[in-house]
């Protein structure tokens, strides 16, 4: 019976950013353009190796810890490469020059099995992002048609970006089709390193935590499996998480 199990991996992504452009003709409170605009972008390319490796050892046949380290790579998206426009926070300047983000992913878990009836699966990761997309406010303030003030924002590569967190759910099949299931993760998101580019806000955001993370949540449900549909009903907690980049207004946690 083999003891080890590795899994390799490698994966390539190509991206290309071409004939990006913006118009605005005669525009509404809509869009929050005061006055028509239109604006052309430069084209950028990018190309990306992502490597991965896990290394499991077979316990028992039942347990299953294992090792990983895998690496990832995410374009900008249309919208922030080259839309600006009213957001619900304010207004989002479009940033053409936004840069891919990587990260590298070092987890450790257990893959548990009884008999079919009993899973449980438990992980512990570390995670250090690179070039890390963010929105963060200009500094600058933006007056929309109807006379109400707000920030403006821009996507950013904030420079490094530490994630340290933890997982475990378990499931229960009550009978071969009805499951019961809970899960409860942790998330400690940081910004571990931010360097201001053309923006004029010098506000420190090194050691604040990632805004719209939430730290704690958890679920539990009920699965019905069959052969036409899988049906569940289930139950989501989010606990408090900060609403701004500077960790200052925070939202109620919520089920």
């Amino acid at each position: 019976h083999n003891k080890f199990t590795v899994i390799t991996g490698l994966r390539l992504d190509k991206a290309d950013f071409v004939k990006g452009w913006q118009t605005v003709e005669n525009p509404t409170a809509a869009t929050g353009f005061l006055t028509s605009n239109s604006v052309e972008y430069a084209p950028n390319s990018w190309l990306n190796l992502s490597p991965k490796i896990a290394l499991q050892y077979n316990l028992n046949k039942n347990a299953k810890p294992y090792v990983s380290f895998s690496t990832g790579f995410r374009p900008a998206k249309i919208d922030d490469l080259c839309k600006s426009g009213k957001i619900s926070k304010g207004f989002r300047l479009a940033n053409p020059e936004l840069k891919p983000e990587t990260v590298y992913n070092y987890e450790a878990g257990l893959n548990y099995s009884d008999s079919g009836k009993f899973r449980l699966n438990m992980a512990g990761y570390f995670s250090d992002g690179q070039d890390y997309q963010y929105l963060v406010a200009t500094g600058a303030m933006y007056e929309s048609a109807d006379g109400t003030v707000k920030p403006v924002f821009k996507r950013e590569n904030v420079t490094n970006v530490h994630i340290l967190g933890a997982e475990i759910n378990a499931f229960y099949y009550i009978t071969r089709k009805i499951s019961f299931f809970t899960g409860f993760t942790y998330n400690h998101s940081i910004i571990a390193g931010f360097e201001i580019h053309d923006t004029t806000n010098n506000t420190e955001l090194t050691g604040k935590q990632l805004m719209e993370t939430s730290p704690y949540m958890a679920n539990t449900g009920i699965t019905w499996e069959n052969r036409y549909l899988n049906a569940s009903v289930l139950v989501n907690y989010f606990s408090s998480q900060y609403l701004d980049e500077e960790n200052t207004i925070s939202s109620d946690p919520y089920t």
